[in-house]
């Protein structure tokens, strides 16, 4: 399995489209067009804010990316066809398939190395957190894997993670544990 980007956009030229008014968008690139979903709770929580709420590196590039995967590999009992001891003859020949393609937010180095952009749930989801918006926040990659699932205002390794006080109300929050 692999990654494979088709294009990259401005962060201008993708905002104004994501949103639950615009489910689906055509984006054309030198492989094609493609019809890309920009309705998600991940689009829409980058739209409000494209910094990392810890370390505040801003993304500043989407790249539309597809993965590819392989056909299984499929282990036979033996070698010949319609084998009447194993039952199991051949394999069906399945083709690679390619996941619809998605926007990635990225921060991009001047030097062009990417860091990953990623939706943070501020209240975990296995602490009881929901995807709604208020409990969402943009983290880049390596921040929101040293946060892991830890709560709010746990301070991992020196990082103090930012929490928006006026979106999340701590009281009710209190009441979850």
């Amino acid at each position: 399995m692999g990654i494979r980007t088709l294009a990259s956009y401005t962060v201008e030229e993708i905002l104004p489209f994501i949103g639950e008014g615009c489910p689906k968008k055509r984006l054309t690139t030198p492989s094609g067009d493609y019809m890309v979903k920009m309705a998600s709770s991940r689009l829409e929580c980058f739209k409000r804010n494209q910094t990392c709420v810890t370390c505040k590196i801003t993304g500043n590039i989407f790249l539309l990316q597809t993965h590819n995967h392989n056909p299984p590999r499929v282990k036979i009992n033996c070698h010949l066809i319609h084998c009447e001891w194993c039952r199991w003859g051949y394999a069906p020949v399945r083709k690679s398939h390619t996941i619809p393609p998605h926007l990635n937010l990225f921060y991009k180095t001047t030097d062009g190395r990417l860091t990953l952009m990623t939706q943070d749930h501020i209240l975990p989801k296995s602490r009881g957190g929901s995807n709604r918006q208020d409990n969402l926040q943009t983290m880049c990659s390596p921040c929101n894997n040293r946060k892991g699932d830890k709560m709010p205002g746990h301070n991992h390794c020196g990082l103090c993670f930012a929490f928006p006080d006026a979106v999340v109300d701590w009281d009710s929050a209190e009441r979850l544990w």
